[in-house]
């Protein structure tokens, strides 16, 4: 039968389609790559805490990556961040699989911020690509894989983790689940097994989630096809010889992982039981109609709604392929390919339960409490509801395989073809991703990290650097500057933070003090400090010129935006860093102080702060201790074995406070990080944090030692104030995401604050 006009133009004008849709979506993100992010704040309606951050992160992962790999790759698991740790790159993913992809397009990427929005834009190009090519092997539809193909290009879940590159790079699933289905139906083209290797390799090298999302799914494909077409066993050894060289690749990227996770530097943060209801699972995944509803539902993070079109096609393709008929080896692939897709959702949704499902009072555990007790490493990947992201990558080929059935029965007519392309656009929410500038001024840093590079080897501090979602938001900054430059610095940002971190983070908190500046000194052998001015107190620059004064500093560079301080070299410059770097117990304090029981630990204890407490920002509390003994109360050191601490207690006032769960006091502990010497009076500023439920509270604080296990409170009265926790902004989050915090694996809280051990 002769071929019309229109049928010869028709993969033209599909293709074209194709590619406008792709560049109004993305030509925003190409033509600022350079020095833009995406504006969290506009798609999501408010700025987030992790969005924004987790972006610099992994443009930083890239870059140093690029970096190592070039320059020393012996260095690449030892970046120069969170100085002095080794293994900082374990604390997130190493991102290698997506550094690959990104090799032919070296010269376009013009810094590091561009390697990230590249790699955003080339993740959806190749989803698009290898979504087409799997839909059109299956059923030879070309029209139906150019729907696909858009399908996959509009899933709200690729808008909603657009902060989460190692989320995001799903785009060689379908050629994996397509060529892993060829081979097990007798394809053994090498073709197929140079592709198929390759894809397995690159996916598996990209992201620790998408690795066990891809290992887990093919594992489920296999018994599908393997329970449809019932291949020959060597099909399945060819496909395990084809997957090898990847997986090996694989392991050996994780050795340094699992190394780190064995000396419990890496832990599982959430509990392996967590039970999410069916309900809060659907809800995650269920449609909407995209015209006139909030921006900010449509686009809230890990929001993985399905549009109407996609679920309906899907489910019409599933049915299709389940109807009696006779075998035909012409329908095997279609109908094989489609039921393990619709397996693969199935599983999906059962991993998105968690650790088990309620039924009638009896917790059943699913697959993901076994992979948690089995598998290495699967303990550390955070929220279940994340394998809504195999839903969300599987779904526009199911959909797809729906369009061929609906073209088939309907004639292959040009008007069902634009009523279903149509209907279809109509339930997607289609716009133009929004960027923002990544840095405030970019003058200013290109003139302050040009002072920074002309200066002579040593590991920077950058300042400010705070205790509460500052570390996060100028950590992450610090350590994307860090590109300019590549000097160790002692700020950072990562997933997993090394064990360091927040001891050292307390002893910025005190800074200019001389005795913070010889600690940090003696701790990491830091030699400059960077203070950026327009986001620093004002008031505090007095105490950086009398640090200066005193000789412990020396002003290296100063300007309108900054400036740098170098720390005047001593013997003991670095010469606690091995003993901070060793997590095996040591018998004395960084001091030399015996690690044992007080004898006579007596003192006194008085407390000002303020009468608010902020519930989103950690509060300063002024202690004026008093150590009456004979002996030295030990505090300097990261082992809080035998160090005397703080503890405090937010307690509800005017209630029971041991009536309810909820109304027990919140209880923590805060290192002094100084010892207090017998007959002397510290003045001691601590943070600490406030209850995430506004009210009424008598804030307790007394002096405790940690010692064989337990605390014994000191023999000093505890003193308390009452405070008030204001309202801001909303109390409560959406029902999954409390949810899923309430599942946070935390230490056990110690006894409130004036009990006994």
């Amino acid at each position: 039968m002769p071929r019309t006009l229109g049928s010869r133009l028709a993969p033209w004008l599909a293709a074209i389609a194709l590619i406008a849709l792709f560049a109004y979506r993305f030509t925003p993100l190409l033509l600022d790559r350079s020095d833009h992010f995406v504006d969290f704040a506009t798609l999501h309606g408010g700025q987030l805490v992790f969005e924004l951050p987790d972006s610099r992160l992994n443009s930083w992962i890239l870059a140093w990556v690029d970096h190592a790999l070039w320059e020393s790759p012996r260095d690449l698991y030892h970046p120069n961040i969170h100085h002095p740790e080794p293994n900082g790159l374990t604390g997130s993913e190493h991102l290698l699989g997506v550094a690959a992809q990104l090799l032919p397009l070296e010269p376009f990427l013009d810094g590091a911020i561009a390697r990230h929005q590249v790699a955003l834009v080339l993740s959806a190009a190749l989803l698009a690509v290898t979504t087409f090519g799997a839909v059109h092997w299956a059923c030879g539809s070309l029209w139906a894989a150019s729907l696909a193909a858009a399908f996959s290009l509009g899933m709200p879940w690729r808008v909603t983790e657009l902060g989460h590159l190692q989320l995001m790079s799903v785009q060689f699933f379908p050629l994996v689940w397509a060529g892993i289905t060829r081979c097990l139906l007798g394809d053994r083209s090498r073709r197929t097994a140079i592709l198929l290797g390759v894809a397995i390799g690159l996916t598996l090298l990209s992201s620790f989630y998408l690795a066990y999302f891809l290992t887990f799914s093919c594992a489920v494909l296999c018994l599908v096809v393997g329970g449809i077409a019932r291949p020959h066993w060597s099909a399945l050894g060819r496909v395990v010889l084809i997957a090898a060289p990847g997986g090996v690749l694989f392991l050996l990227s994780a050795i340094p992982y699992l190394a780190r996770k064995a000396e419990e530097q890496l832990q599982a943060q959430y509990d392996p039981a967590l039970s999410i209801p069916p309900s809060a699972v659907l809800a995650t995944l269920a449609p909407y109609w995209p015209h006139g509803t909030d921006t900010a539902l449509l686009n809230a993070p890990a929001n993985y709604w399905t549009p109407w079109a996609v679920l309906v096609l899907a489910g019409l393709a599933t049915a299709h392929a389940l109807r009696p008929s006779p075998p035909s080896e012409r329908l095997l692939p279609r109908r094989t390919f489609t039921l393990a897709l619709a397996g693969i959702v199935g599983f999906a949704l059962v991993m998105m339960l968690g650790g088990s499902v309620d039924m009638a009072g009896i917790a059943i555990p699913t697959p993901s409490r076994l992979f948690y007790e089995i598998v290495p490493g699967y303990s550390l990947l955070r929220g279940p509801t994340r394998w809504g992201i195999l839903v969300g990558t599987a779904l526009p080929l199911l959909a797809g395989l729906g369009v061929a059935a609906i073209d088939e029965r309907s004639g292959h007519r040009t008007s069902a073809r634009a009523a279903v392309a149509v209907l279809s656009a109509a339930t997607f929410a289609w716009f133009p991703l929004p960027t923002r500038a990544a840095w405030d001024n970019p003058r200013i840093l290109d003139l302050r990290y040009a002072a920074v590079r002309e200066l002579p080897p040593g590991p920077l501090l950058e300042l400010p650097w705070s205790l509460d979602a500052g570390d996060i938001e100028y950590g992450s900054r610090s350590a994307l500057a860090s590109t300019r430059h590549w000097r160790p610095i002692l700020n950072g940002y990562t997933g997993h933070r090394p064990r360091s971190y927040r001891f050292l983070l307390r002893i910025v908190q005190r800074l200019p003090d001389p005795r913070a500046i010889r600690q940090l000194r003696r701790l990491a052998g830091l030699r400059y400090i960077l203070l950026d001015l327009p986001r620093i107190r004002r008031g505090s620059l007095p105490q950086w010129n009398a640090a200066v004064d005193s000789g412990i500093l020396r002003l290296v560079h100063a300007s309108l935006h900054s400036r740098i301080y170098e720390i005047e070299p001593a013997p003991d410059t670095g010469e606690l860093t091995p003993a901070l770097l060793n997590p095996a117990p040591r018998r004395r304090t960084f001091s030399g102080l015996e690690r044992r029981a007080l004898d006579d630990p007596a003192g006194r204890l008085s407390l000002s702060t303020p009468r608010r407490h902020s519930r989103q920002h950690l509060n300063w509390v002024h202690l004026a201790i008093r150590n009456a003994s004979q002996e030295v109360w030990p505090g300097f050191d990261i082992d809080g074995e035998g160090l005397v601490q703080v503890r405090y207690s937010y307690a509800p006032r005017g209630t029971d406070t041991h009536s309810a769960e909820d109304e027990r006091p919140e209880t923590r502990l805060v290192t002094l990080d100084r010892d207090i010497r017998p007959g002397h009076t510290a003045n001691v500023r601590v943070q600490v944090q406030a209850p995430r439920r506004s009210g009424p509270y008598v804030l307790c604080v007394d002096l405790v030692q940690r010692f064989a296990g337990s605390l014994q409170p000191l023999r000093i009265p505890a003193v308390e104030r009452n405070v008030i926790v204001p309202k801001t902004g909303a109390e409560h989050e959406s029902g999954l995401i409390e949810l899923i915090d309430r599942s946070l694996l935390r230490a056990e809280a110690p006894p409130p604050c004036g009990s006994g051990h």
